[in-house]
């Protein structure tokens, strides 16, 4: 409830577009660009952007407790430095960092591990809350009619997961430390079921083979690749985000 002229030097001075865009850059509790913003986070920013470097004082008021009764948060400040993405993994593998977790890529592991005596740190893998690093998700409503329907029955999608050598790609990019499974709800849920995890995830072309015989992908071209039944190549295209180096 202020004066618009007021409002217009702010969003001047904040180079926003108008009063709403404002609003929301200092209101948003998750990213704490606004130090007068009152928060119920165990740590409150205390510097005020742009900086290269934010420091977190411990909200004495923060809501939780230990099991001893101690209030949380332990720590009664936490700095955090701004850098290229690029650098993380390097400044966290020489030391210069106390926790780090983001922007750390399970390729960066080896020279972690390389350099953790050195720098005296340790190098966690960490679970995480999903069935799969990789996974491949059929579109059940792609526009191709032909490819609509193939992926539709299952015997294609088992033929699909059967011809993936998943022992070969945790030796070649997970150095062994994965799992081979499925990608469904991990083993400490109450809704997992071993089945879900093991079923049709052996490698057998053989099987894989045969399932595609019996859902109709007979023809085959003059190099042994497999035709649709229109006569196009049975070529499938995988979309991804391209983020991950996995």
């Amino acid at each position: 409830y202020r004066p618009a002229g007021d409002l217009a030097e702010d969003v001047k001075k904040h180079k926003q577009r108008n009063w709403a865009s404002l609003h929301r850059r200092l209101g948003r509790q998750y990213r704490p660009e606004n130090p007068d913003l009152p928060t119920l986070q165990p740590w409150r920013n205390t510097t005020k952007p742009p900086a290269d470097q934010f420091i977190f004082a411990r909200n004495p008021f923060y809501h939780r407790i230990d099991e001893k009764g101690q209030q949380l948060p332990y720590l009664d400040e936490v700095v955090i430095g701004l850098g290229s993405t690029s650098l993380i993994p390097s400044k966290a593998g020489t030391g210069e960092s106390d926790l780090q977790a983001r922007y750390l890529r399970f390729d960066n592991y080896t020279f972690l591990r390389a350099n953790a005596d050195k720098y005296k740190f340790n190098v966690l893998l960490w679970e995480t809350a999903k069935g799969a690093q990789i996974a491949l998700f059929p579109n059940l409503i792609v526009n191709d009619l032909e490819w609509r329907k193939l992926f539709r029955d299952v015997r294609v999608r088992r033929a699909l997961s059967l011809a993936i050598d998943r022992d070969e790609i945790n030796q070649a990019v997970y150095f062994g430390l994965a799992k081979p499974s499925n990608n469904t709800v991990l083993s400490n849920s109450p809704l997992f079921k071993e089945e879900y995890q093991t079923k049709w995830v052996q490698y057998d072309l053989e099987m894989s083979n045969k399932l595609l015989d019996e859902a109709g992908l007979t023809k085959r071209d003059s190099d042994g690749f497999r035709l649709l039944a229109d006569g196009r190549l049975a070529e499938i295209i995988v979309e991804t985000a391209g983020e991950s180096t996995e």
